[in-house]
């Protein structure tokens, strides 16, 4: 019998042996994010987590497993619920990435325009409050010959 055999025929959540079938899984979850497996290292990871959802090391390894997938709502869930159980500074910059990513994302679909009715987004939506000195404009304009994905300031754009 496989490891993972022995794990899918493991009690259910909170009874004798779930914290050992979750371990497993996290492993198993582990082993798929080193493959590059996202999918597999995600549903592993939450079984585990079904089974013992204090795990933390589970948590993170979803976490980042949907960080690859391009969930960055549920990373930033997983992760920062890992960074309030005192995770170090691995969970800390893998939060800080997937809610950049998510905020760019956001914005993308603004710049676009994509929405539908009353809900369509704007780029305005993301600046409110600023003043009337074109620094939407600026913001735009970097954004959109990517001044903002090198790394350069808006001014540098132009």
């Amino acid at each position: 019998m496989t490891v993972l055999a022995s794990a899918r025929s493991a009690p259910e959540s909170g009874g004798a042996g779930a914290g050992e079938a979750s371990k497993t899984y996290a492993n198993a979850s582990e082993c798929r994010l080193r493959l590059g497996d996202f999918a597999l290292a995600e549903s592993a990871a939450s079984r585990a987590l079904e089974l013992d959802g204090a795990n933390t090391k589970a948590r993170f390894r979803r976490g980042r497993a949907r960080l690859e997938r391009g969930d960055y709502e549920g990373a930033m869930a997983d992760l920062g619920a890992v960074v309030d159980a005192g995770g170090g500074d691995e969970a800390v910059a893998l939060f800080r990435e997937a809610m950049s990513k998510q905020r760019l994302a956001t914005f993308s679909l603004a710049l676009r325009g994509e929405g539908s009715g009353d809900d369509a987004l704007g780029p305005r939506d993301f600046f409110e409050g600023l003043d009337g000195d074109g620094a939407l404009a600026r913001v735009v304009d970097a954004y959109r010959v990517g001044a903002l994905d090198d790394g350069r300031a808006p001014d540098d754009a132009a």
